[in-house]
């Protein structure tokens, strides 16, 4: 188990971090982390004072799938609510040395840190929010659900815990109101499907959840359930008959239980019996699909969602002559030694003096590379909330076995990342493509090309 001490470094490629203490336990050393069911996440502070989330798994949850997932998940870091999309994961391929030294963290996740705090936070605490704000709340998370309904996207656990609100008057005006969390199972049609597929939290979860959740429909009613807490957090009423963490307990899921009732007639009272019908209708549902849709709850709020634009992905280059595609192209100078040169590599033309650029692809299903996966990062990111993204994503670091103890802070950064050119595929192109040019010239001078 994984468990850090207040102020202690974390180096990775050029950029340090800190750990930080836990605000509400200073002065005993703790740091600030907090336990899920399948990861810790720690607040680290970096050398400019900005704050970041270290996802920490536990054992049986460290595999590929987030290293596969995370080129892909960085498209959707412009959706509102969605920031966490921007992250970069930790593994043994950039950071050997790293991860032999503490093995809990392989497949860790640097991502931004959230402020603000969950929506289990504000159930738990009882403290009844003015109508106003219970509208602003309601209108924000239907906002970031709506959008990401647009594109068929869908968390696949929404629930208390994975929600944060961010209160207004914070620094950072710039951040979204609602933030969701925990997006590592994420729907979206372009993301892989999940080895285990979540099954809702308790208090949430459909009565088909059991069977999994990742659907483009998945979050429809567990969303549902959250936009009529929210909405009814103005009432007393409702505010007393909270079931714990959450408003439901599990059991009462569907059924004509006192809570519900309770909150039934709470939306009626306060938002009109069109809004309280948006929620029955989800609550009596036999089926995902029977749900309102957020579109629905859209209307009712009068509300226009935009629809973001995902990025394409960058094209394959193709080698025309045989139809192999060149996952690593590889800059040369383009001028050919002798007339009727023909070019040895893609993208390459005769004395045009020209120098291709390499060009990033997603990883195929049957070839996945950690590190090209990382390489993307730089190139399709929008968001700057997480700026040294892509120094780690450019980073290779060389594990010396040999070596003890600390990072020997004396070596040169350039040295630590240089390869070894023999094992690296694109320098030993690089130098067989020397060697025929080379060849080639030297036919040239003794007149073999008449």
């Amino acid at each position: 188990m994984f468990v850090p001490k207040v102020n202690e470094r974390l180096s990775l490629g050029t950029e340090t971090y800190y750990f930080t203490e836990h605000p509400a336990l200073v002065g005993r050393n703790m740091p600030y982390g907090q336990t899920g069911r399948r990861a810790t996440v720690f607040q680290l502070r970096g050398e400019d004072g900005k704050k970041r989330a270290l996802k920490v798994f536990a054992a049986m949850y460290r595999n590929d799938e987030n290293l596969y997932k995370t080129g892909k998940l960085l498209k959707y870091s412009d959706f509102p609510g969605l920031e966490t999309c921007e992250r970069f994961v930790i593994s043994k391929n950039q950071f050997p040395s790293l991860i032999q030294e503490n093995r809990d963290l392989d497949y860790s996740v640097l991502m931004p840190w959230i402020e603000g705090q969950t929506w289990q936070d504000v159930v738990l605490s009882k403290k009844m929010l003015s109508k106003d704000t219970c509208l602003e709340n309601a209108t924000e998370l239907n906002r970031v659900l709506s959008t990401m309904e647009k594109s068929k996207v869908a968390h696949c656990d929404l629930s208390g815990p994975n929600l944060i609100i961010r209160p207004k008057g914070m620094k950072n005006s710039d951040a979204d109101p609602i933030s969701l969390i925990d997006l590592e199972e994420m729907y979206a049609p372009d993301l892989t499907r999940p080895n285990k597929l979540p099954a809702g939290s308790a208090g949430y979860a459909h009565c088909t959840a059991s069977k999994g959740l990742w659907s483009p429909d998945a979050d429809r009613f567990a969303g549902s359930i959250l936009l009529a807490n929210m909405l009814a957090w103005c009432d007393p009423v409702v505010v007393d008959a909270t079931f714990g963490e959450n408003y439901f307990a599990q059991d009462e899921m569907h059924t004509y239980c006192n809570r519900y009732q309770i909150l039934t007639s709470s939306l009626a009272r306060i938002w009109g019996r069109a809004t309280a019908e948006l929620f029955d209708a989800a609550w009596h549902s036999k089926e995902l699909r029977d749900c309102p849709t957020f579109a629905d709850w859209a209307n009712e709020f009068q509300l226009d969602i935009e629809e973001i634009q995902i990025p394409a992905p960058p094209p394959e280059p193709v080698d025309r002559r045989s139809g192999w595609t060149n996952p690593n192209p590889i800059p040369t100078n383009g001028v050919g030694p002798v007339s009727g040169f023909i070019p040895l590599f893609p993208g390459q033309s005769a004395g045009s003096g020209s120098i291709p650029q390499p060009v990033s692809v997603e990883p195929s299903e049957k070839s996945k590379d950690p590190d090209s996966v990382q390489s993307r990062i730089g190139a399709t990111r929008t968001r700057t909330g997480f700026s040294e993204i892509t120094k780690l994503a450019n980073w290779r670091e060389i594990y010396d076995p040999e070596r003890d103890g600390d990072k020997d802070e004396s070596k040169n950064i350039a040295e630590k990342q240089s390869v070894s050119l023999s094992t690296d595929p694109d320098a030993k192109y690089f130098w067989a493509a020397l060697a025929v040019f080379g060849l080639i010239i030297l036919l040239a001078s003794l007149g073999v090309f008449g």
